[in-house]
């Protein structure tokens, strides 16, 4: 910024009342006497003893943009078991926020803690008549898809109508499904930013989804010994998911009945929202896929023939992930129990190394008290197996399901019905969509609760085709 343009902005900001000086007393002193307030309590409970961590932040009138940065430098609190972990992490985001505010007063904005008893972001900004809520995640794990989108709610509230719009700003990153959820949704009010050495990385400037698809590839079986709850949809559409997510995927139709090819023809191009090169679901069949002469494709998920002898053990014995899809059907827990008992036994005399996952299709959260009921009653029905066996997996509906939804329901209508070109239930992006959001959350799922996230670290090895 040239020393004309410095004088300028330095006028307008003394003729609007406003100064850094006065912004950078305001921020401190608000953020200080939060944690004097937590230590006074930690005292009075006799749980701090002196020279502990979890100083509070020094309250100069003269300390400088650098000071203040340096004084909420968001570095890792000593450990004591004097002090509650809550209040460590308490203070450990409140520095982090002093640092972000900082770094913002820095650009030129105005940054204002919120009023007591406000929720759903830290700080505001101002700059001229636009003004920003800010949420800041202090996490040591990346911002999954719950946290974007509860961020997102918030936005759309009542609360939140003075703002413009929001930034969403990450100590540790995002998750690929965030970035694939912010494209197919067409969500245009929230910016995504890391807090990287004392700067702020914003998003899209480079795209971490973007890129080639690993060599090492990830199996992924649907499966189960009862026809009808919905094994061909889930298969179809968690490969769409991980496509948004940035892999190139290949679904095998095992299925005798051959309706992956029927709703699908030979597969789908996903198109990139912002005109960069876009991802492929390819549908084959069992004698069609050799891993050894398809370097691009990161995940394979197979459809699997509801008679397990029908399925080729070659390809059984290669999965490293099972997905049993189910329903919360009053009349068909214990069957399904049973039936669910049966499959993982079947597969897991086979392979002894895949992770199997039941979840919940047909979902209907509106009826909360009989979906407690039925839940309770089929968790109970895998209690005693996840713990003979720790690869058992149980999604519990209240973390991720695939709610019920006509545009499911009528999936391949147009292609079946009409002679239409194939397509998934849901477009790659733009607007929003159930089930899109539904197997977005699945393929996050199972990212966080298995490795399928460490083939991520494989990218841009081998070339993209144009």
């Amino acid at each position: 910024m040239t020393k004309k343009r410095e004088d300028k902005k330095s006028q307008g900001s003394a003729e609007a009342g406003w100064s850094p000086l006065a912004a950078l007393q305001g921020l401190i002193e608000p953020l200080t006497e939060r944690l004097r307030n937590r230590k006074r309590k930690r005292n009075a409970r006799g749980e701090l003893s002196s020279g502990a961590s979890g100083e509070p932040l020094p309250s100069k009138p003269s300390q400088t943009k650098s000071e203040l940065a340096e004084a909420t430098e968001p570095a890792e609190p000593a450990t004591s078991p004097e002090i509650s972990g809550s209040d460590l992490a308490i203070e450990f985001h409140d520095k982090m926020v002093g640092n972000v505010m900082a770094k913002f007063l820095e650009e030129g904005w105005e940054p204002a803690l919120p009023e007591d008893g406000a929720f759903g972001y830290d700080f505001e900004l101002t700059r001229g008549k636009e003004k920003v809520a800010v949420q800041v995640r202090s996490q040591k794990a990346r911002v999954y898809l719950p946290q974007l989108r509860r961020f997102e709610d918030f936005l759309d509230s009542s609360e939140a109508r003075r703002f413009a719009r929001g930034f969403l700003i990450s100590n540790s990153g995002f998750a690929g499904t965030v970035f694939a959820y912010m494209d197919s949704e067409g969500i245009g009010n929230i910016s995504l930013g890391t807090l990287e050495n004392g700067t702020v990385r914003w998003f899209p400037e480079e795209d971490p989804t973007a890129g080639s698809s690993p060599r090492e590839k990830r199996y992924i079986g649907v499966f189960t010994c009862k026809g009808g709850v919905g094994k061909t949809t889930i298969s179809a559409h968690l490969a769409g998911a991980f496509a948004l997510c940035g892999y190139h995927v290949v679904l095998v139709d095992l299925d005798r009945q051959g309706n992956l090819r029927k709703l699908m023809g030979e597969g789908i191009y996903l198109p990139h929202p912002r005109k960069k090169a876009g991802t492929t679901i390819t549908v084959l069949d069992q004698h069609e896929w050799d891993e050894n002469r398809d370097p691009e494709t990161g995940i394979v998920i197979c459809d699997c023939n509801p008679e397990f002898s029908q399925n080729p053990v070659e390809l059984m014995s290669r999965f490293d992930y099972c997905l049993i899809p189910t329903t919360l059907n009053p009349l068909g827990i214990n069957k399904n129990g049973f039936i669910i008992r049966k499959t993982f036994q079947e597969i897991r005399n086979l392979n002894r190394k895949t992770e199997m996952f039941v979840v919940i299709n047909n979902f209907d959260p509106a009826e909360k008290k009989r979906n407690q009921v039925l839940n309770d009653l089929l968790k109970n029905e895998f209690k005693g197996l996840s713990m003979a066996d720790p690869l058992c997996h149980y999604i519990d509906p209240d973390d991720v399901s695939i709610r019920f939804s006509k545009q499911l329901l009528y999936w391949g209508y147009e292609t079946v019905i009409e002679d239409a070109e194939p397509q998934l239930s849901f477009r790659a992006f733009g607007g929003r969509s159930l089930p899109r959001s539904d197997f977005l959350a699945l393929a996050e799922y199972l990212q966080n609760h298995s490795d399928l996230d460490k083939i991520k670290k494989a990218l841009a090895k081998t070339p993209v085709k144009k």
